[in-house]
This record gives structure tokens, C-alpha cells and sequence, in this order.
């Protein structure tokens, strides 16, 4: 986890920005996007990437840059919905009932 002045580096800044639905939105996305993180972290390039967007920002937050700053957040977010989207797979249909073939028990009655 990345720290500012030993505090969660995400809750100093959403704090510092005095917006409430920011503070509440970032309760609800720690919880949310366990995965993203994760796959984040799992894959040396990007948590390299993450590390030194991370970086940036702080520069830019040092440099009071606001555009750069949000501009780095905003491609910050949109790779981690890329990762996560790249994860996705369509889910497996079940097999009919009573059928480890997939023959379905319409085509097994016999017609009358």
C-alpha cells in the first residue's frame, strides 16, 4: 500500500480533497476492486506502471498541477478497468439435466 506521511496514500488524498461523495466512493471501490488489484500486483510490468504513475502524481500534487494530476488518475483508472476487462471470461452453460454429453431429453423420449 502506498503511504503518505505513513497515512493510506488513496484516504490522505481523497481526505484532502474535502468531498464526501469522493471519501464514500472510495470505501465502496476498496471493497469493489479487490480483483483489479490484485491482477495489478500479479504482473511485474504493470505494478512497475503503477509504481511510477504513482510517482507522478505525487510530483504532480507537489507541483500543485491539477490537469497532470487528474489527467495521470483518469489513465490510472482506465488501466485497471483494461486489466480487469482482460480477465473476464463468458461463463460455461451447464450440461441439460441427466446428460454428460449434452444431448438434451427432448432428443432421448422417443417420438410418438
Amino acid at each position: 500500500m502506498t503511504t503518505i506521511a505513513g497515512l493510506p496514500a488513496h484516504a490522505l488524498l481523497v481526505h484532502a480533497t474535502g468531498n464526501r461523495w469522493l471519501a464514500e466512493i472510495l470505501v465502496t471501490l476498496r471493497d469493489w476492486a479487490y480483483v483489479v488489484r490484485h491482477l495489478h500486483w500479479q504482473d511485474p510490468e504493470r505494478a512497475g506502471q503503477t509504481l511510477l504513475i504513482h510517482d507522478q502524481m505525487i510530483d504532480a500534487l507537489t507541483r500543485h498541477d491539477a490537469k497532470i494530476y487528474r489527467d495521470l488518475v483518469v489513465r490510472q483508472i482506465r488501466a485497471a478497468i483494461e486489466c480487469y476487462e482482460q480477465q473476464l471470461r463468458p461463463p460455461t452453460a451447464p450440461l441439460p439435466r441427466g446428460s454428460a454429453s449434452g444431448e438434451s431429453r427432448r432428443a432421448r423420449v422417443p417420438a410418438k
